[in-house]
């Protein structure tokens, strides 16, 4: 701890010299920098869904993965692809329908985000479980509205098309 105390002292006198001598210490983080979207390199791929039922993932996973291949673009197994995206899902009863609440993230490789979609469709189910109003039909209408506002994004967004 001796040693501490004499080691501040001198640090902070070479800080105050270089600010007198109008000197500025830039300090930057490590961060990668961001590389350019290439369309026809990049790759999908869907994790996990926190807070649903396992099969209700399992569906949005097999959708996102036949959605995507219908439109050309590419779907990698597991957390492989390029871009990932993260899907978050709320669903609420009521007297007429289940209201189904979903937003889905696209992220690169480093966690960051590239694009968020979101939006609402109702059912006209109403079991007794509010999940099981989600089905086949339901998912396709949302990952179809999903991919749309991807690609339009992408075709924005992207280099060397």
């Amino acid at each position: 701890m001796t040693g501490v105390v004499p080691a501040m002292i001198h640090v902070l006198s070479l800080l105050s010299m270089m600010m007198l001598a109008g000197c500025t210490l830039t300090i930057t983080a490590s961060e990668p920098t961001p590389q350019p979207i290439i369309a026809d390199e990049i790759s999908l791929s869907f994790h996990d869904m926190p807070d649903v039922p396992a099969w209700v993932e399992e569906l949005f996973d097999t959708t996102f993965d036949n959605r995507a291949w219908v439109r050309g673009i590419p779907f990698e197994p597991g957390h492989l692809g390029t871009i990932g995206i993260y899907g978050y899902l709320s669903v609420v009863a009521g007297g007429a329908g289940t209201l189904i609440i979903y937003v889905f993230e696209f992220e690169d490789d480093f966690g960051r985000r590239l694009l968020r979609v979101g939006g609402q469709v109702t059912s006209f189910a109403v079991p007794a479980d509010p999940w099981d109003a989600v089905g086949f039909a339901l998912a396709v209408r949302i990952v179809d509205d999903v991919l749309d506002q991807f690609e339009d994004w992408l075709a924005e967004n992207s280099v060397g098309v």
